[in-house]
């Protein structure tokens, strides 16, 4: 005789599987997180050799891009909550890549500056990673770019608007 428990979770199997064909195969969101892996895989197996992490090459190349940043300036322009911004930093002033100052304006604020370390080290990184992200698209033609970088900035346009209490 066959218990309730199996029934009903035959009957749970049975909606997950009609459920599912509303939905392709595989979730955008998932094929988007496995892509975002393999780039930053590579990304780490790349930055490595030159002795620094993807995130911590973002941070510089924010600040290499402005000249002079805040912390509050970087978690504008990226994913990276305040803890992690200080600790990376912390690890670029100590490979002499950032120096940190204060403004005249406000002393309590700190500065960071790129040092011409920094500068001489994009230089050498800067192809390597430039011929990474060539290779990576390099089946897509230039129309297909200009709409991935749309569909990209849509989208984190989008993202940026939820309220994340509507999906907890």
């Amino acid at each position: 005789m066959e218990s309730s428990n199996s029934r009903s979770e035959i009957n749970f199997k049975s909606e997950f599987d009609l459920s599912k064909q509303q939905y392709p195969q595989e979730l955008l969101l998932f094929q988007i997180l496995d892509v975002a892996l393999k780039i930053t895989g590579i990304l780490r197996h790349v930055t490595g050799s030159f002795g620094i992490t993807p995130s911590e090459l973002r941070i510089l190349a924010i600040c290499l891009e402005e000249g002079e940043c805040t912390a509050a300036d970087i978690a504008s322009r990226s994913i990276f909550e305040n803890a992690g911004i200080s600790r990376m930093v912390d690890r670029l002033v100590q490979r002499k890549l950032l120096v940190r100052g204060r403004t005249p304006k406000d002393r309590r604020v700190t500065i960071l500056k790129p040092t011409e370390l920094a500068y001489e080290f994009a230089l050498r990184l800067c192809p390597t990673v430039e011929r990474f992200q060539e290779d990576s698209v390099a089946s897509l033609t230039a129309e297909d770019i200009d709409s991935m970088k749309s569909w990209l900035d849509a989208m984190s346009d989008d993202l940026d608007q939820l309220d994340m209490r509507n999906y907890v």
